[in-house]
């Protein structure tokens, strides 16, 4: 997380960071106080909340043979697909070999 402009004084609610930016790695609230030139002091909270990743599931394990063909489509509906190949559609048709769905984005 970054401050806005260039302040004389960065003291965030971590007790140790006093540089402009932090990594923020946990969801929970922080608070920045900052002294401007005019040696005026201003604060500011952002709550931050993470969200778990989603659980996806593409159904049982199964074999298909040479020349076969099988329907991958996640239990649900997301708002992005990225599958292994690069294609990016809700269904995936595969033939025999190694695929998988890469990403879910969900908004």
């Amino acid at each position: 997380m970054t401050a806005g402009k260039s302040y004389q004084n960065y003291n965030w609610n971590n007790g140790t960071a006093t540089s402009q930016s932090i990594k923020v790695d946990q969801s929970g609230l922080y608070t920045l106080n900052v002294i401007d030139d005019l040696n005026c002091e201003l604060t500011d909270s952002l709550n931050i909340t993470e969200n778990p990743n989603p659980l996806v599931s593409l159904g049982h394990d199964i074999e298909i043979f040479q020349n076969d063909y099988y329907l991958l489509k996640p239990d649900r509906e997301y708002a992005i697909y990225l599958w292994s190949d690069g294609s990016a559609k809700p269904q995936h048709f595969k033939s025999n070999g190694d695929e998988h769905l890469e990403k879910i984005i969900i908004e």
